[in-house]
């Protein structure tokens, strides 16, 4: 994290580099953002980030708009996110039109990530206005639209037992 101010004007904002396991993206909290969360801006931290995706001459960085700490410990196993991986030239109008369609065919809770894997760049962006059910057909429908190798995360089905006679 960079604490910085502003030269024209002399307002202190930050830019943090979010990361997880696969990839990393930086943040840009600027002066506004940045009196309103600045005490919670904490190294190693686990967070959610709403905020603008910035691609600027083909650098793509996050300006916050708010973020929240969240609990690993104490978040519910069906929250866990569905990860969707597609390389940058993939990502045409089309496909996120056709992403957006198969998303709301399946509404519910689980949060979907789409890892976007640029020729130098991974960009993690959470789909905060797609949750879904993970179910069966939606993944059917995701790959057949994404390619199978694209569902990257998907949770563990929860299956009965049942006894034979």
């Amino acid at each position: 994290m960079t604490r910085k101010v502003g030269k024209a004007s002399g307002k202190p904002y930050a830019v943090v580099t979010l990361e997880d396991l696969g990839a990393g993206i930086e943040v840009l909290f600027f002066s506004r953002t940045y009196a309103a969360l600045s005490k919670h801006l904490v190294v190693d931290r686990a967070v959610s980030v709403l905020g603008r995706v910035n691609d600027r001459e083909g650098a793509v960085s996050l300006i916050a708009v708010d973020m929240v700490a969240v609990d690993l410990e104490t978040a519910p196993a069906e929250l866990t996110p569905i990860q969707l991986t597609l390389p940058w030239g993939a990502v045409t109008r089309e496909l996120v039109d056709g992403l957006r369609a198969a998303l709301q065919s399946s509404p519910g809770a689980r949060p979907v990530h789409l890892l976007v894997l640029g020729t130098t760049t991974r960009t993690l962006l959470d789909l905060p206005d797609l949750r879904v059910e993970a179910t069966p057909a939606l993944r059917q429908r995701l790959a057949r639209l994404l390619g199978a190798a694209a569902v990257t995360s998907w949770p563990a089905s929860k299956r009965t037992s049942r006894r034979v006679a």
